[in-house]
């Protein structure tokens, strides 16, 4: 049984090549020579066996646990680090410990984190990077049963001796919890997904067949470590005894192909969104492309001419991903495609409830997505009323999941329809409409009622309407601005910040009497009435590449980059076809301004070859036509969004 767990199968991809590549970490900022640091497996190997050491000895004094419904037992580790490969060796040493990872984001509000950390807890220990010690000591001081803080460069250690010995690591049931991923929650409340050592290496095994790697593959990150597919991404790699490939959040963010071509990488996972922003012909080395986490854009789907190009599914509870479809030029976009090996995927017909009573193939009838097999997790930290109902086990199936996804039978596939719940994906990122509700009502008493919906035109983005109290929506702007603010700001992870706030004098009812989250999403953003004029000149330049970027209309001087649906990559697209067009540099991706778009630093009196492109990268903030956000808030906000 051990040799066929996890951490025997990279110990043994260790022994076979010890020299051979295991980390390539890609800086473009530490000049052309040292751009890039390369690791190899006996390395990482050895200096995460340390790491383990170090860890394991904290834990010799009791350790309150917590068991899951199978009877497991874990000691918890909170990595809350910015990325690079001090996290991958950390999140290895993690696991060779013994112990469950559980990845925090740093950029997320106070409170999140420490609901996410008294969740999980109580942790062992909590390794933060440099600078996210300040924010480490605040979580704790606010009562985090006796958990260490330790720097990484703590547990690191880059000397290895040519005779370090590589030791094998030691048995443990691979049932026990591996990682805990926090995901979205209705109530308001983040839901802890708890997976296994067994869970994780089916995946990686399950990935790599799929994906065809193999170990002359190199495999570029993509992925922020609060993200599950980065860890997915990270173990199954070194199964394969292949290269991980990284690189700083900002710039794969900024420049995805410079990275995916100077690390000569032949593999990525990422958000069709994220990809989208590479030219074609600037990763030559590609070999497979997979897309998850939102419905691809048809455009996309040329790429597939050239690469083995991958259509992904999958939720948290299950391990990464579950499902993929080998796509061509001609394929449908949300074609659902075949299990990954091992997995099984179940159209419940009528309600749903039961995954036994199936969605015949040549119907055209709809049902809900269940999955099983042995990446079914192992349910929700603390939440044993929504693991019962959520996890369940049938007779000749095993252990099951209930997805809450609408599939149908179209086309010679599976196709996805959208959620039976209010639960809806965003660049990727899984977001419960009911949490952002509930943050805003909880967070403004002077609202009565709020719904959020996503409108799908011209682009997808999120949405909240809310009811206020004693004020006409026509008087309501400053209002409501001031309330987006204040989710951007310090109540909620900066995926789940609206696009916009509009104030309304009722919300619309369905015959039962529900908030029709249907009517929301059918209505178009309102436009500025007062703001109607030519646009010309710089200004006219920059309409036309928002238009072109977010595909809407952009004629007034007022219009806001954030509340026609734009995001970071759309900023990057538009930055992209500025330059082109003014054959100069725009401006560093990171200190791009969110302004109105004649903004101060666009107004007509400036030459067309002074201006200083405006395209609000950073939406972290509120949509009102005067945006007031520093320059570290938005390079905060870069390293974050749509991951």
């Amino acid at each position: 049984m051990a040799e066929k767990g996890l951490l025997r199968r990279i110990f043994t991809a260790v022994q076979k090549a010890p020299d051979a590549t295991a980390l390539l970490w890609y800086d473009p900022s530490s000049g052309v020579h040292k751009a890039k640091r390369y690791q190899s497996y006996k390395e990482v190997w050895t200096v995460a066996s340390q790491a383990a050491a170090v860890l394991r000895s904290l834990s010799q004094h009791e350790t309150e646990t917590e068991k899951t419904a199978l009877g497991d037992v874990s000691v918890r580790v909170g990595l809350m680090l910015g990325g690079g490969p001090a996290l991958a060796v950390l999140e290895l040493a993690v696991l060779l410990a013994g112990f469950a990872l559980v990845p925090l984001d740093a950029e997320e509000p106070l409170p999140r984190l420490q609901f996410i950390m008294e969740d999980a807890g109580p942790l062992l220990a909590l390794v933060v990077a440099e600078p996210q010690v300040e924010k480490a000591q605040m979580l704790l001081q606010n009562g985090s049963g006796g958990t260490k803080l330790l720097r990484d460069s703590e547990l690191l250690r880059s000397e290895v001796a040519e005779t370090s010995d590589c030791r094998p690591p030691a048995d443990f049931v691979e049932e026990q919890i591996s990682h805990i991923f926090f995901t979205s929650g209705s109530t308001g409340r983040p839901k802890g997904c708890m997976c296994s050592f067994h869970n994780l290496v089916t995946y990686c095994l399950a990935k790599n067949t799929i994906h065809q790697v193999d170990s002359s593959s190199i495999v570029l990150v993509a992925s922020a470590h609060t993200f599950d597919p980065s860890l997915g991404d990270f173990f199954a790699t070194w199964v394969a005894g292949a290269t991980v490939a990284l690189a700083p959040r900002a710039v794969l963010q900024a420049a995805l192909g410079s990275c995916l071509s100077n690390t000569e990488a032949s593999h990525i996972q990422t958000t069709p969104g994220h990809f989208a922003t590479m030219e074609a012909g600037a990763a030559p080395h590609l070999r497979v492309v997979a897309l998850g986490g939102e419905l691809m854009p048809q455009p996309l789907l040329a790429w597939a001419a050239d690469v083995r190009l991958l259509n992904t599914y999958g939720v948290t509870e299950c391990t990464v991903y579950q499902a993929a479809a080998v796509l061509s030029p001609q394929s449908s976009p949300r074609l659902l495609g075949s299990a990954l090996p091992g997995t099984r995927l179940l159209l419940a017909a009528g309600r749903g409830d039961d995954p036994k009573t199936c969605v015949e193939d040549s119907s055209d009838e709809h049902g809900e997505l269940w999955i099983a097999g042995p990446q079914v997790g192992l349910g929700y930290v603390r939440r044993p009323d929504l693991t019962s109902e959520r996890f369940r086990d049938f007779p000749g199936l095993g252990r099951c999941f209930r997805s809450g996804d609408l599939a149908a039978a179209r086309d010679g596939g599976w196709q996805l329809l959208g959620r039976r719940d209010g639960m809806v994906k965003l660049r990727g990122r899984r977001v419960e409409l009911g949490e952002v509700e509930e943050v805003l009502l909880a967070a403004a008493p002077e609202v009565i009622s709020a719904a959020a919906a996503v409108l799908a035109h011209p682009g997808p983005r999120l949405v909240l309407y809310c009811v206020l109290q004693g004020q006409q929506p026509a008087d309501c702007e400053e209002v409501s601005c001031a309330l987006l603010r204040r989710l951007g700001e310090d109540r909620l992870p900066p995926h789940m910040v609206p696009s916009a706030v509009i104030a309304v004098a009722s919300l619309p009812m369905t015959g039962t009497g529900k908030v029709s989250r249907r009517d929301l999403a059918q209505r178009a953003l309102p436009e500025d009435p007062e703001g109607q004029a030519d646009l010309s000149g710089a200004t006219g330049s920059i309409a036309a590449a928002w238009s072109e970027v977010l595909g809407v209309p952009v004629r007034s001087p007022r219009a806001h980059f954030l509340a026609l649906g734009g995001d970071s990559l759309a900023a990057l697209r538009v930055c992209q076809r500025l330059a082109k067009r003014s054959a100069k540099e725009v401006g560093s991706f990171g200190e791009l301004l969110p302004e109105p778009l004649q903004g101060p630093q666009t107004t007509e009196s400036r030459s067309d070859r002074d201006v200083h492109y405006i395209t609000a990268a950073a939406p972290n903030a509120s949509v009102s036509p005067v945006l007031a956000e520093s320059t570290g808030q938005q390079r905060r906000r870069s390293d974050s969004e749509n991951f």
